[in-house]
């Protein structure tokens, strides 16, 4: 059996639901992402998610927030990325 994940901190509580709500996943408890029963269940909502919109439409959804969230750039935009 694997060992259980501790809980998550309230910091990252916090970035959690900035991340599911920005996803307009605003019903699921970021309290639970430990339980990996709901994984599957989760990824397949969040990538269908994902796909609704492109790379630069989510930024601006997550543009200026502590969400966590940053593009996948191609290696021409990763050179010239002020990151």
């Amino acid at each position: 059996m694997a060992t259980p994940l501790p809980p998550p901190s309230p910091r990252h509580l916090r970035l959690l639901r900035l991340l599911l709500s920005g996803l307009g996943l605003d019903d699921v408890d970021p309290a639970t992402q430990n339980d990996q029963s709901t994984w599957p269940l989760l990824r397949t909502r969040v990538a269908g998610r994902i796909a609704e919109r492109t790379r630069d439409e989510w930024m601006a959804v997550f543009g200026g927030t502590d969400a966590c969230v940053a593009p996948v750039l191609e290696p021409g935009e990763a050179l010239v990325d002020g990151h």
